[in-house]
């Protein structure tokens, strides 16, 4: 799981950050082990695993990574997201755990 240092950080800060990002990826990783067998829009993990003062945009990159990695799936199917826009659905790759 990876951190983007796309704001040159270095020293404590890049390591604060580093482990931030692994410890919301572990968030949002058991929770799709908890609900293994239930597909999952980014904003409805965010809605329960989180406050509102983790971005979203956090969780769509923890999804992203976590999808690249083989251990969740998108669905290939979306929903209306509450900005009116589609979202996809994702939900823990079986095969990888």
């Amino acid at each position: 799981m990876a951190y983007y240092n796309t704001n040159g950080l270095k020293g404590k800060m890049l390591s604060r950050s580093i482990k931030k990002t692994e410890t919301q990826d572990n968030i949002r990783m058991a929770f799709f082990k908890k609900h293994k067998t239930k597909s999952w829009t980014p904003h409805e993990v965010w809605k329960i695993c989180f406050t509102k003062s983790t971005p979203i945009t956090s969780v769509r990159r923890s999804i992203s990574d976590l999808t690249n990695d083989e251990f969740l799936v998108f669905t290939k199917r979306r929903v209306l997201s509450p900005y009116n826009g589609k979202e996809g659905l994702y939900k823990l790759n079986t095969n990888t755990i």
